[in-house]
């Protein structure tokens, strides 16, 4: 009867283990791009809390560039995925139940760098070189 119950227990325990190792997929991700891979068509995001993680980039994923600090994406500007680079702030909207990328909101670096010396040093701006 022991052997019968460990038995039904391991078979159990087999068949949650699929369901238990799936992560759950949050609804975006905000964070700094990582680099990417080009065969695999993918972005890797660091999130400003927790792992980097690669997001898969299909001919539907919609990119977009903003200025920083800018609210509303009505005057946002498409741009190709090619555009952006690494150290760039991002915010990924993922597709449901897939690390895929539905649409890449930017913030470039560049621009971020020329917003920080624009508003601590008066009126002066001027492009900066962010370290990598």
């Amino acid at each position: 009867m022991a052997a019968y119950a460990f038995t039904a227990l391991g078979v159990l325990l087999v068949g949650l283990a699929p369901a238990m190792a799936q992560t759950t997929v949050p609804k975006f991700i905000v964070g700094a791009v990582d680099g990417f891979n080009a065969e695999s068509a993918e972005i890797r995001v660091k999130p400003d809390t927790g792992e980097t993680v690669s997001l898969k980039i299909t001919s539907a994923t919609q990119v977009l560039r903003v200025a920083p600090g800018e609210k509303d994406l009505k005057k946002a500007e498409p741009i190709k995925i090619t555009d952006v680079a690494s150290g760039d702030h991002v915010l990924v909207n993922l597709m449901p139940a897939a690390f895929e990328a539905r649409r890449i909101v930017v913030m470039s670096s560049a621009d971020i760098g020329c917003t920080l010396l624009f508003s601590t040093k008066g009126l002066r701006i001027q492009p900066v070189d962010l370290p990598s």
